[in-house]
């Protein structure tokens, strides 16, 4: 039996953890979840568990993961599962799907990753009050810096933000960064622009915060695992910034002369001859399938410059949660190289929202999948579709599987194939994927059964519908008005998915003609 660590909530003082369990019996009796700190060996168990079907919860407190070995600060726990079979116990060590920093209170510090085997390591850290308040991620954009950090500490909010810029010779010359400037409430945004800084000059960032009755100093460091280092080594507008991190996460930030005329000359020459060397990719864009499948065959290094590929529905539309994800990605990671595989039916579109863009089944498109970092799609790509070993694969999908998927399909009826190599084919792309998003334990368990998946399932709910949920009043109303829909009216939206049966005959109408619907919604 398999055990990986899905999903953990959080409230006040109390955790509730949750396991999904892969391959459990009804023989396995007793079950329970031990904890054991790796460097004092400290143990203890917790008994008081809650199954549902294959999800495991269990409750646990902060205060149970402060070990009391005299003296340590820092505990980190590794998790085992216990459960008993006839007359004896077995044990296998949870796996981790779930990965989270998060700052209790002004003096602890919990964080949940994975070991270099996967395995599951709870890290609680107690430092003093002075200690640093590290930041989600800080940008390089083309004449400033963007500083982003979430304005709460466990369950409280912080308030009255302050940040300021102080030069490590000379603290006294600090000033003060403009307020917020944030548009999400789970998050602040400060910006610094790079003519504030002196030349040759080495800056520390401070933030001040009221929070719970005390006005609180601190220094500023970076929580982010990005290598942010590259970006800020780069020169934009004659202006080059250094970011160093140190040992305990503490920021620094160091302008430079401009460039030198010869150096300027030199790099547009580089830049130049590298666009060149990429144009003359696009004299293969009209190559067959056939050449396209080779050219998958070819081994690439990857770009220098991470680089996400994004498609949705192989590439008919540019939607669903990889546009949500790009969305994130563009806002918060703007360094990065983000691009979009289409057909050539939405260059248009991308061109009018200033979307970067490669046209699918061509070489540049070959090229760019085959050296790019990441690749985030919500449906399947063919067989020939080849995946570098240095790639990530975020497989988000489209949909609650409320029809047969996968493995679920007993008889498959659709031309070109038999049930035998559907079946196949489908495990086979299904097990490419590094990482699959679920949005909740029913299509979880269905996604582990119908794709006979078995690599990380990151429950998260579908990034497409997190607008949904933060949704205001005002804006709720404004949309049934564009609409035409009586303020007064629930909404309920009926969108059906294919059927096998449109695949074994023609003529067959579609259910939503069926069922007489004038419009996309139904009013309640």
């Amino acid at each position: 039996m398999r055990a990986i660590l899905s999903d953990v909530q959080a409230q006040q003082e109390m955790q509730q953890f949750e396991v999904e369990l892969i391959g459990l019996t009804q023989q396995a009796k007793n079950l329970r979840v031990i904890f054991i700190e790796q460097e004092s060996l400290e143990s203890f168990t917790i008994d008081q568990i809650n199954l549902q079907e294959n999800i495991l919860e269990f409750p646990l407190t902060f205060h149970q993961l402060k070990g009391h070995f005299p003296g340590q600060t820092r505990f980190v726990w590794e998790v085992y599962l216990q459960w008993q079979v006839a007359d004896h116990f077995e044990t296998v060590q949870i796996e981790n799907e779930y990965i989270e920093t998060k700052q209790i209170d002004l003096t602890t510090f919990q964080k949940i990753s994975g070991d270099f085997s996967g395995f599951t390591n709870i890290e609680l850290t107690e430092k003093n009050q002075d200690a640093v308040f590290e930041l989600h991620n800080v940008q390089r954009l083309s004449d400033r810096i963007r500083l982003v950090g979430a304005p709460k500490i466990g369950d409280q909010v912080m308030k009255n933000i302050v940040i300021t810029v102080g030069n490590t010779d000379n603290q006294n010359n600090s000033f003060r960064l403009a307020n917020n400037i944030s548009t999400y409430s789970d998050l602040f945004v400060f910006e610094l622009l790079l003519t504030d800084l002196k030349v040759n000059q080495k800056y520390i960032l401070k933030i001040a915060y009221d929070f719970e009755g005390s006005h609180i100093h601190q220094q500023v460091g970076l929580i982010s695992e990005f290598d942010l280092s590259k970006d800020f080594a780069t020169d934009a507008n004659g202006q080059t910034v250094f970011l160093e991190k140190s040992y305990d996460n503490v920021i620094s930030l160091t302008r430079l002369e401009k460039s030198s005329k010869f150096s300027t000359i030199t790099q547009s020459l580089v830049n130049k001859t590298q666009r060149l060397l990429s144009a003359s990719g696009v004299l293969a864009t009209k190559l067959k399938l056939l050449w396209i499948k080779r050219l998958f065959k070819r081994s690439r290094s990857p770009f220098v410059k991470p680089t996400i590929v994004f498609e949705s529905f192989g590439g008919r539309q540019v939607s669903d949660s990889p546009l949500a994800i790009y969305r994130v990605f563009k806002e918060f990671y703007p360094s990065y190289n983000l691009v979009w595989a289409i057909y050539p039916e939405l260059k248009a579109f991308c061109r009018e929202h200033g979307i970067r863009y490669v046209v699918r089944n061509s070489a540049k498109w070959v090229n760019l999948m085959c050296r790019a970092q990441c690749w985030v799609s919500n449906a399947r790509y063919p067989s020939w579709v080849k995946k570098s070993k240095f790639t990530f694969y975020l497989q988000t999908w489209h949909g609650t599987p409320l029809k047969k998927l996968g493995l679920d399909i007993k008889q498959v009826t659709m031309p070109g194939t038999d049930t035998a190599s559907y079946h196949r084919n489908f495990t086979r792309e299904a097990n490419r994927w590094d990482a699959l998003i679920s949005p909740n334990d029913y299509s979880t368990n269905i996604f582990r059964s119908a794709f006979g998946y078995k690599n990380q399932v990151l429950k998260l709910g579908y990034p497409r519908n997190d607008e949904l949920l933060q949704a205001t009043p005002e804006q709720i109303t404004q949309l049934k008005q564009s609409m035409g829909i009586p303020a007064n009216k629930k909404v309920v939206l009926y969108a059906p998915t294919y059927r096998n049966n449109s695949y074994i005959s023609t003529g067959i109408t579609p259910i939503y003609q069926l069922v007489n619907i004038p419009l996309n919604y139904l009013l309640v």
